[in-house]
């Protein structure tokens, strides 16, 4: 409990200034406090329930498991490696700009993981949610949406104005879930459908 307190006075400054900010001045105030609480129902109505950052010596084989057995749908390459994402902190090994700035936050109930979000800014404005997973026994309890909308809340606190993703056309489930939140399409391929939130 004491855990989730100083979550919430923490993130509320964050929207406090980000409602200052977007908000034009002092009337952002009156904004920022509901979104948090909004967002704070969502995530911590079990009080069991804990999303921290990436602890290698907890969640490394977690984290690595969990993404091979699903490695199709979490990418488009079968080459990606688990292993230089989480020990780099980087979306990929081509690009030097990303290397380091990669950040994983882990969801767990009590000792049990439960999945993981991974997403960076791609530039100034704009963040990008590249990875998603929930683990197979814990499907279907809105924990993908619980990490997925504290993703979007430390990609604003970073700066984005908007946050963008992208799927595959065949998973049904993630679609709604992303449009559930808010996010809107804006292009689709034979394969992939792109996705963007604005809020």
């Amino acid at each position: 409990m004491r855990k989730n307190m100083f979550f919430y006075k923490r993130s509320t400054i964050y929207f406090m200034v980000l409602g200052a900010i977007l908000g034009g001045g002092i009337g952002g105030f009156f904004i920022a406090p509901l979104v948090q609480r909004s967002i704070k129902k969502t995530q911590y109505s079990d009080e069991s329930l804990h999303i921290d950052f990436y602890q290698p010596a907890r969640d490394r084989q977690d984290i690595i498991d969990l993404f091979y057995r699903n490695l199709d749908w979490l990418t488009t390459n079968s080459d990606y490696s688990a292993e230089f994402m989480l020990d780099t902190r980087s979306p990929n090994d081509y690009d030097s700009r990303y290397f380091g700035k990669f950040h994983i936050k882990v969801l767990r109930q009590h000792n049990t993981f439960l999945g993981f979000v991974g997403y960076y800014m791609k530039n100034f404005y704009e963040g990008t949610v590249l990875f998603l997973a929930i683990h197979e026994n814990f499907r279907g309890k809105h924990y993908g949406e619980m990490l997925l909308r504290d993703a979007i809340a430390e990609l604003k606190t970073q700066g984005a104005s908007v946050i963008t993703l992208l799927t595959w056309l065949r998973n049904k489930r993630s679609r709604a879930l992303y449009e559930r939140v808010g996010f809107i399409e804006t292009s689709r391929g034979d394969d992939l459908i792109y996705y963007r939130y604005q809020g």
